[in-house]
Parts: structure tokens; C-alpha cells; sequence
């Protein structure tokens, strides 16, 4: 499982130089001369970026309980912050490479957050890399790193260049990573894919997909070998990144839905069953095992089901997008016996209008809630503009205010944000 978040690069020499060597290789394909594309068959290498300016003010709010001698004596506290930054927000370096009629291979390469592997910043990363082989349009096979599709969003979400926003639906947005562990949510990646489209006369088409993949992110072999879940010889490790598990941990899912030719109208049901790795504490509130007495009766790992549902329509110049997902864990005593709740819930639905053929305006709100042992809830409002100033460029203004609520033992928290994006997209 390819870690999404936004994380340090390791400053090791020769993981460097493999990265640098990679990019190198592809772009050096590139340019290869015209008999020598001849030999090796058409390589299509397109791309995305995306960057901007943003400017955010922050205002939180802490009430909290002070112990008494005899009650709880209750204070508010409160602090407040301004910042800005420039940013290369992502680019992806798109690889086709069509073999015949039937079969094609296909690559992501992703930059991250002003990618400097000197510096330490962003983060570089293969995200696609799979073969595809087409025997009809209603049956094909996927083999190889893939997004798998889980609602409409999960499948387009780094094809920033397409999409209207700066700042993406909350649980899609890499920017929010520490605040949402993406795969908590949703299933990021899959290896092997099944998939077709039945028309349904002449104006709808029936989608259907299965797939499956690796477990959870947390349970893959870190390549310094300190691995959460551990299999029985801990000599025999393969590189960072493999899964020591068995099948029965392993992501399965599937979407069905159904769409209309001119793709104006779209919706789908999604379903994924894995295995929550409730070792990895890192997602469990601090406060929590301040109050529990018997940490380690709750560590293990809880079999989870993700439910998704998701609808499109286009009226005119008018459209709108919805998305829902309920992640629900089940069968886990230890989580039952101490009162620890692991669900969770995501909605969102925006509002587009296309004031002229190439600008469009938006709204859109974004909310999400888990219990864990006390309330918490995400909530997204957001406004926005898009102009395609041609076939490659838009041009991009988003204003977003984020609010979070929750309340601890030891009393309430209150934060608001409120952000201003401003920049750009580009096909490459």
C-alpha cells in the first residue's frame, strides 16, 4: 500500500538517486528519436499540475474542566493564527503504453508539496502502475497498482487539471492528512480488477466492477523492518511495502451503478470489505488512553465494511454531485466491552453552474463525524470559480471555511478555518 500522506522523503543517498534515476529513464524515453519510438511502439506521456497561493486565519476554542476540591470548575481558552504559502500542490507525470488492440500499460508518477528530496519536502510516489487488458466493453481485467473505483470520486481524484477545485471533498484531499487517514475512509489501492459496462438499451449503461488488493497501509512491511503486524519467521522479510498478511485481511470490493450515455446522469453503489488495524494507536484520540485503563485489550484488529453511494446530474448548465460513505467495523468484543465506537460517516454534495461555456461558479459542503469514545465532527462550506482559459489552462479561486467540534473528557474544542486558495491547473 503506497502511504498518501504527506510525509518526509528519506534523505538516504541511494533511495535518492533510484527516485531521480526513474524520472530520468521516463523523460529520457521521451525524447528518443523518432526511429527509435518506431522500435519500441507509441509512448503517450501527458500529465497534471496543479498550484497555487493560499492564505489561511485560524481561530480555535478550548472549554475545558478544571479538577475541584469537591466539582469540576470550568475555563475557556482560546488562541488564534495567520499564515500563507506558496505551493506546488501536486503534478502527475501520466505513462500510456499502447501494446495492441487489446492491451495497453499505464503509470502515475506523483509530486508532492514543493517535492525537494535534498529538503525533505513533499513526497514522490508511484500511485498507478498496472497493465489492462480490453476483451469487450463488457469485460476487461486491471492487473497492477491501481485506484480502485469506490464512489465517482475515488478514481479521478489526482486529476487535478479536470476537476473545478483547488481544495478537494475532505476525505480526498491529501492537504487534510492530518486530519483524515484517507484509508480509513476509502480503499486506496488495488492490484487485480474485473470490470465492464452492459448498455441497457440505448441510452444507459450498467457499470460493474470487482476487485481486490493488499491490506491496510499499516500492516505492509516498513523497509526498516519494523512492521505492526509480524509473520512467524521475522528473518524472512521481503523489501518495505509487501504484505505479510493472509488473504482473509485483504481488501475486497466492488461498485455497481449505472450511467447514461451522454454521461449527464451517473449512480452507483460501492462495497468494500477489509480489516481496520487497530494497533496503529496513531488513530486513536490521545485522550482516549488517558482515560482507559487497560490499553492493550483494545489493540488488535477489527473486520470493516465500507458502504458508498454516489449520483451526478446535469440539467443545462446547472449539475450537482453527491457522495455518501459509512465505514462500519463489526464482530470486535474488545472494541464492544470498553465502549471504543470505530464508525465512521462522510458526506458531501456540490452545486455547479456554468455561468458561461468556460467559466463555471460552485458551492459545496463536506461533512464528517466519528464517535471513537467522544463526538467529533468535520464540517466544509465552500465556494469557488473555475475558467478554462483554454484546452490546458484554468484558472482557479476558492474560498473555504473548515470547522471542527469535538468533546473530550476533559471538556470542549471548537476550531474554524477559514482559507483563501488561489492558482492554477495545467495539462502537460
Amino acid at each position: 500500500m503506497i502511504d498518501t500522506s504527506i510525509r518526509k522523503v528519506s534523505s538516504k543517498l541511494p533511495a535518492r538517486i533510484r527516485c531521480i534515476s526513474a524520472v530520468f529513464i521516463v523523460l529520457g524515453i521521451a525524447q528518443l528519436p523518432a526511429l527509435h519510438a518506431q522500435d519500441l511502439g507509441e509512448w503517450e506521456i501527458f500529465g497534471s499540475l496543479q498550484s497555487f497561493i493560499f492564505h489561511q486565519e485560524s481561530e480555535a476554542e478550548y472549554e475545558t474542566n478544571e479538577m475541584g476540591i469537591a466539582h469540576f470548575a470550568k475555563s475557556t481558552l482560546s488562541n488564534s493564527e495567520e499564515r500563507a504559502t506558496f505551493a506546488m500542490q501536486q503534478m502527475d507525470i501520466f505513462i500510456n503504453k499502447p501494446i495492441n488492440d487489446q492491451f495497453n500499460a499505464f503509470i502515475d508518477l506523483e509530486f508532492q508539496v514543493n517535492y525537494n528530496s535534498d529538503q525533505n519536502w513533499g513526497a514522490f510516489s508511484v500511485q498507478e502502475a498496472w497493465l489492462n487488458y480490453a476483451h469487450s466493453t463488457a469485460f476487461n481485467v486491471k492487473f497492477g497498482l491501481q485506484y480502485p473505483p469506490f464512489n465517482h470520486l475515488n478514481e479521478i481524484k489526482n486529476r487535478l487539471a479536470i476537476l473545478p477545485y483547488l481544495f478537494r471533498p475532505m476525505v480526498y484531499e491529501r492537504l487534510l492528512v492530518s486530519r483524515f487517514y484517507n484509508e480509513d475512509y476509502i480503499p486506496e489501492q488495488a492490484f487485480l480488477q474485473v470490470y465492464g459496462a452492459l448498455p441497457l438499451g440505448d441510452a444507459l449503461y450498467f457499470d460493474w466492477a470487482a476487485y481486490m488488493g493488499n491490506a491496510e497501509g499499516s500492516y505492509l512491511s516498513k523497509s526498516e523492518g519494523r512492521e505492526i503486524y509480524n509473520i512467524t519467521d521475522e528473518d524472512f522479510e521481503f523489501l518495505g511495502g509487501t504484505d505479510p498478511t493472509d488473504f482473509k485481511r485483504k481488501l475486497y470490493g466492488g461498485r455497481i451503478g449505472v450511467r447514461s450515455v451522454d454521461e449527464h446522469f451517473k449512480a452507483g453503489v460501492s462495497f468494500t470489505h477489509d480489516y481496520n488495524d487497530i494497533r496503529d494507536t496513531t488513530k486513536i484520540p490521545f485522550d482516549f488512553f488517558i482515560r482507559s485503563r487497560d490499553k492493550q485489550s483494545l489493540l488488535g484488529e477489527a473486520p470493516r465494511v465500507r458502504l458508498g453511494g454516489d449520483l451526478l446530474y446535469r440539467y443545462g448548465k446547472l449539475y450537482f454531485e453527491g457522495e455518501y460513505i459509512k465505514v462500519l467495523p463489526y464482530d470486535y468484543p474488545p472494541a464492544d466491552k470498553v465502549g471504543f465506537n470505530y464508525e465512521l460517516d462522510f458526506f458531501s454534495l456540490a452545486l455547479f453552474y456554468d455561468l458561461f461555456e468556460d467559466l463555471t461558479i460552485y458551492s459545496s459542503y463536506s461533512r464528517s463525524r466519528h464517535t471513537f469514545v467522544d463526538n467529533h465532527e468535520f464540517r466544509v462550506y465552500n465556494t469557488g470559480i473555475s475558467y478554462r482559459v483554454n484546452n490546458t489552462i484554468s484558472l482557479k479561486t476558492q474560498w473555504l471555511t473548515y470547522e471542527e467540534e469535538s468533546t473530550p473528557w476533559f471538556g470542549k474544542e471548537e476550531t474554524t478555518i477559514y482559507f483563501t486558495f488561489v492558482g492554477c491547473s495545467v495539462l502537460l
